[in-house]
């Protein structure tokens, strides 16, 4: 969390761990395509050490996405919703 704290447009950063502590889903909002690139940036190492640690990384993308962002993505090849309907 320290190496994410005061992202600029980091929105939200929340850990959820299951009950068996089996499972842990980390969600994640910006408020830009920009904001998320800067974030990879920043936490890309750390991002790199949770993968190593098994157990798989499902990522999946809600949003507007940049070319630069989807360019950023393409390795990992997640999901990408587009926004359809928002209050």
């Amino acid at each position: 969390m320290v190496a994410v704290r005061g992202e600029a447009g980091a929105l939200q950063y929340d850990w959820f761990l299951s009950e068996d502590q089996t499972k842990c889903v980390v969600l994640e909002r910006y408020g830009s395509s920009e904001a998320v690139l800067a974030h990879l940036a920043n936490a890309g190492a750390l991002i790199g050490q949770l993968a190593g640690l098994g157990g798989g990384l499902d990522i999946e993308v809600f949003g507007d996405v940049s070319p630069e962002l989807r360019q950023a993505l393409a390795a990992t090849a997640p999901p990408i919703y587009a926004s359809f309907l928002s209050l």
